[in-house]
């Protein structure tokens, strides 16, 4: 499952994203998006999970917690053909 960050604090960096998922599973990859023109953060990542199950566990671990001074809120993505797993 591949999820959706959101609500992150500017000063957060791919690899605290990657130290707090970990405890769950193995992170393939945390993606920060960034702001072309300003270069920073624009406040939301994407994660993806080695396996379903951690990532489920992740999900229901870190979703609406405090997370460097703000509120972190996961979404589960959908797939690339635009289907969300079950």
């Amino acid at each position: 499952m591949d999820i959706d960050v959101g609500n992150l604090s500017y000063n957060v960096t791919e690899n605290d994203i990657r130290k707090s998922f970990a405890k769950s599973g193995e992170v393939m990859k945390a993606t920060i998006i960034k702001d072309k023109l300003k270069e920073r953060s624009r406040g939301f990542a994407y994660v993806i999970m080695g396996h379903r199950a951690k990532s489920i566990e992740a999900f229901s671990e870190l979703n609406n917690t405090d997370f460097m001074w703000r509120i972190m809120m996961l979404k589960e993505m959908p797939d690339q053909r635009g289907y969300y797993p079950r």
